[in-house]
């Protein structure tokens, strides 16, 4: 059900992600909260958890609606896509996370679903090592922790609830969120 890659991109196509994304020069977008109430799902149906948080994040659109938003960015993207066999992809965003004091090991952030469709996958692709977790909830609400590493990809079906969580030891989680349908 939930596949862990590590190593997923040769050295220097991770370098080279690596370096862009964590660099000064990037178009991260403030965003107040890590939930987004849209069509994908409503935040008065998700999983009700007294240890879940909202925090805020900085995100990163580059391929939406059918729309390739940043050009370049999907190029240097283009290593990740070569590995995944879709027929359609859905959604590519990034998040950067900060410490955030509301969050520790018990409290994260709300389980939630990238997508609505049935036959769809999600990925989470590790930037930097770092610490905060991504928590895979199961119907019994039992937890599967996958910790970050760079150059790490787990994929999942797109029906899983999952979260993050923010980091306390390191200053920043950089993650690549890719949701398809395979072929």
């Amino acid at each position: 059900m939930i596949k862990v890659i590590d190593d997923f991109l040769s050295a220097e196509d991770h370098k080279n992600l690596h370096d862009n994304m964590m660099g000064s020069y990037q178009p991260w977008v403030w965003n107040q909260s890590h939930m987004y109430d849209d069509l994908t799902y409503k935040m008065e149906c998700l999983p009700d958890r007294e240890n879940q948080v909202d925090y805020p994040q900085f995100v990163w659109g580059v391929y939406m609606d059918d729309n390739i938003v940043d050009p370049a960015c999907y190029k240097l993207f283009k290593p990740i896509l070569n590995k995944i066999p879709h027929s359609k992809l859905l959604r590519i965003k990034c998040n950067l996370n900060f410490p955030y004091p509301r969050c520790d090991e018990t409290k994260y952030g709300y389980s939630h679903t990238d997508n609505p469709y049935k036959d769809a996958y999600t990925a989470i692709y590790y930037v930097n090592d770092c610490d905060g977790d991504t928590i895979f909830l199961d119907g019994d609400k039992k937890e599967n922790r996958v910790p970050p590493k760079a150059n790490r990809f787990v994929m999942f079906p797109a029906s899983v609830f999952h979260c993050g969580n923010t980091p306390k030891k390191t200053d920043r989680r950089v993650v690549i969120n890719v949701n398809w349908i395979p072929l």
